[in-house]
């Protein structure tokens, strides 16, 4: 059975919410969709963002057929059925490749000849820049985009066809971080049970399936966001990332050393005192470590 998630995929791009810089009607981008002239791309940004969706929206603006791959497991005889599939006919596929920064060099140099010779428009997603992941030749050959978190605005459009409490809802939105994937798996975890709808039982649910900060992508994913949110001056989303990294047991001093980078690298001379305030936070927290270094860190 399929889950909210799935069920909410949008089914053209009138229906897409968020990223309006790439799908909005005047975008650069959704002009070469429209005009059929699309490059060879790379989607990078949080999970829960849209990026597989927009594939495969383009796919069907594109009237391509959509042949999705992960890299975890990718294979070349994969890719080479997909062509030969295609090979004597008008059609040309469009071949989206998943988590695209795991690829291996050599499973990177066999994608070169079909983005060369235009066998199939190649679309990839990751969580991470793939920028720094792909080499030179494929980025010679494509373009990279970044996909936003999405915005509170954002993820109440998602949740207009649900009649929900004011509270539920804004629980649902505060602890998504953006992600909608995320958001709405909460919400059918909590529908499927058959029990009211009630804040208790939405926290019974996220409570345990935060997943801490253990696995690399997330390790990084977190500290980038509260950083992000510190440069973007959104200091509540800033607090809200630095409580993930808390929970999920995040070194403190890790915290403090890029508050530190932060306060030179991002604010640098237009507050000289930031970096004065983070270093001594800095050294503070080195002393006194959890639980009262999450204050200092929050300050």
């Amino acid at each position: 059975m399929k889950n909210l998630a799935y069920n909410k995929r949008p089914k053209s791009f009138q229906d897409f919410i968020g990223q309006s810089h790439l799908f909005g009607e005047n975008a650069p981008f959704m002009r070469l969709i429209l005009s059929r002239k699309i490059p060879h791309s790379f989607f990078f940004g949080p999970p829960g963002s849209g990026k597989t969706s927009a594939a495969m929206l383009i796919a069907k603006a594109m009237d391509y057929p959509f042949y999705p791959l992960n890299a975890t497991n990718f294979k070349a005889e994969d890719l080479r059925g997909i062509l030969k599939t295609h090979h004597h006919t008008l059609q040309k596929p469009l071949v989206f490749i998943d988590e695209v920064h795991r690829l291996s060099k050599t499973q990177q140099e066999m994608l070169l000849p079909v983005m060369e010779n235009n066998q199939a428009l190649l679309l990839g997603a990751s969580t991470e820049n793939p920028y720094f992941a792909l080499t030179q030749a494929i980025r010679s050959r494509s373009m990279v985009f970044e996909f936003y978190p999405l915005s509170k605005e954002d993820l109440e459009k998602i949740l207009e066809s649900y009649a929900l409490k004011a509270e539920v809802k804004d629980f649902l939105i505060q602890t998504s971080g953006g992600d909608a994937r995320a958001m709405l798996n909460l919400l059918d975890c909590a529908l499927s049970t058959d029990l009211p709808l009630n804040i208790e039982l939405l926290e019974s649910f996220r409570k345990t399936s935060l997943s801490g900060t253990s696995e690399l992508d997330t390790h990084y994913n977190l500290i980038s966001a509260m950083i992000k949110s510190i440069r973007g001056s959104d200091e509540n989303a800033a607090i809200y990332y630095l409580a993930r990294l808390i929970a999920g047991g995040e070194n403190p001093e890790f915290i403090a050393r890029r508050l530190v980078i932060l306060a030179s690298e991002d604010i640098g001379n237009a507050n000289p005192n930031a970096l004065n305030l983070a270093n001594s936070t800095m050294q503070s927290v080195a002393k006194i470590g959890y639980p009262e270094a999450r204050i200092l860190l929050a300050q």
